[in-house]
């Protein structure tokens, strides 16, 4: 049976926190999601490496890895720029990682994007 647990952290990472867990079962499946309105991971980077409205979600289990995804807006210099982040994160590695970074062409002329993709071992 499913345990479901929702928390707020305050301090270093002021966050929403809510999950779900199958603590009996051997593979320990799990769901998770944080979420945050603003978060400097050090205080000496600048505005524009604040991520702001920014989320991150977690499914699946110890044996078979946790599909996870997140996305943030970054301040940027001439405007916001959204960022999605998404993979494969195992007790071994992380695989098929995709970063996508996207901002809106001044003037309006549709949108930039950078995409990079790898692994982690």
């Amino acid at each position: 049976m499913p345990s479901s647990e929702r928390t707020t952290s305050r301090g270093y990472l002021n966050a929403e926190l809510s999950g779900e867990v199958e603590p009996l079962d051997p593979a320990l499946p799990a769901k998770v999601r944080i979420t945050s309105d603003q978060f400097r991971a050090v205080e000496a980077l600048p505005d524009t490496l604040v991520l702001n409205d920014w989320s991150v979600e977690a499914r699946g289990s110890l044996q078979n890895g946790f599909r996870t995804r997140g996305q943030a807006r970054l301040p940027g210099t001439t405007g916001p720029v959204k960022l999605a982040l998404e993979g494969l994160v195992t007790t071994q590695a992380a695989d098929n990682i995709r970063l996508e970074l996207t901002t809106d062409r001044q003037g309006g002329g549709g949108q930039d994007s950078f995409v990079a993709t790898g692994a982690v071992e």
